[in-house]
């Protein structure tokens, strides 16, 4: 199984540039986010949690293509 990215969304740039359009835009984005993981369709998958001191492993873990899923760094 490959690790996925399905798409970005800088959300706090359309209030900053006041662009209107496109923070309608982002608005449906969100709704649909939202439906989504109150339909069980989108949820987070956590591959790990990790200390501070876990970081390096983490990341190399990262690098590597190890991980299925989210690394959680605990702070």
């Amino acid at each position: 199984m490959e690790n996925l990215n399905l798409s970005f969304v800088n959300i706090g740039l359309p209030q900053i540039a006041r662009d209107h359009r496109n923070r309608l835009r982002q608005v449906k984005i969100l709704k649909a986010i939202a439906d989504m993981v109150d339909r069980g369709a989108l949820c987070a998958h956590i591959d790990r949690l990790v200390s501070f001191e876990g970081v390096g492993d983490a990341h190399r873990a990262l690098e590597a293509g190890e991980t299925i899923g989210r690394v959680v760094l605990l702070i």
